[in-house]
């Protein structure tokens, strides 16, 4: 019995040392399960989820451009443009701007007369192969898809639209639905010469509005040596005649808005001297 005392010893010696052992390996590995899990959580909470295959097949993508007719085409830059669910596609790879609601661009009165070279901008509501971007000719004209050559230039903005569409509506479109904008203005130009302080050329207003009064402020006032009573106004008519207006601003002031003198585009003002 007593022979068999230190091989029991020595036994359990070892038993306790593998038993220590596998309590620190035990130890190690739990400590490294709860590592990992704590770094796959972390992970996971900053993945996105990727977006809904719809989401991505409605993503807005650029026009490429819009249709190119026999007026003069704008260039690209001189228009203003933005986002729009409205596009069109040029033919023979010609490039123009994106199409764009009428609003998007500087905006007109229903009532302001279109003149030769403004830059219209007409968008036809679901239809944008007719979508244009023109400059009007010399002759007022523009030629536009499908019905072609079109005189826009002496209605205002609303008759443009009806017209186009009456004519769209005829042979080709139901009930078409057609937005004229004005991208670019055609500048209208007077002349005040004299005795007022800065004598010159001068742009009338986007509407073309603009009293005889208000053409003399612009130009700084009279002189003091004015003759406001004998102010002469020449203007080319239609007929391409002159014609000679006198005015008496002195008592055209004293009256009511309803009588004023408008000045027209390429008018020519003169204030003459006074004779005293």
């Amino acid at each position: 019995m007593e022979s068999n005392c230190p091989l029991f010893i020595s036994r359990l010696r070892a038993c306790v040392v593998k038993q220590k052992e596998f309590v620190k390996t035990s130890s190690f590995i739990v400590i490294l399960i709860t590592v990992l899990a704590h770094t796959l959580s972390a992970q996971s909470s900053t993945i996105k989820p990727d977006l809904a295959p719809a989401q991505t097949a409605n993503a807005i993508r650029p026009a490429s451009g819009l249709q190119s007719n026999g007026a003069q085409t704008v260039n690209p830059q001189a228009a203003t443009s933005v986002t729009t669910p409205f596009s069109a596609t040029a033919p023979s790879g010609m490039s123009v701007p994106p199409a764009t609601p009428p609003l998007s661009i500087p905006v007109a009165s229903m009532l302001y007369v279109i003149r030769p070279s403004d830059v219209l901008q007409i968008t036809v509501y679901r239809e944008p192969d007719l979508t244009s971007m023109v400059r009007l000719a010399a002759d007022g004209s523009i030629t536009f898809p499908l019905i072609g050559r079109v005189v826009l230039s002496g209605l205002t903005v609303q008759q443009a639209q009806d017209l186009l569409a009456q004519k769209l509506g005829a042979d080709y479109l139901v009930d078409p639905q057609v937005m004229v904008g004005i991208a670019e203005f055609t500048k209208q130009h007077f002349t005040i010469l004299g005795q007022v302080q800065k004598p010159g050329a001068y742009d009338l207003p986007i509407d073309g509005k603009l009293t005889i009064l208000q053409a003399v402020g612009i130009a700084g006032g009279f002189t003091r040596i004015a003759s406001p009573s004998r102010i002469v106004v020449k203007r080319i008519t239609k007929e391409k005649k002159e014609q000679v207006i006198k005015i008496n601003v002195t008592k055209l002031a004293n009256k009511s808005s309803d009588e004023e003198f408008y000045v027209q585009e390429g008018d020519a003002i003169t204030v003459p001297e006074s004779y005293f």
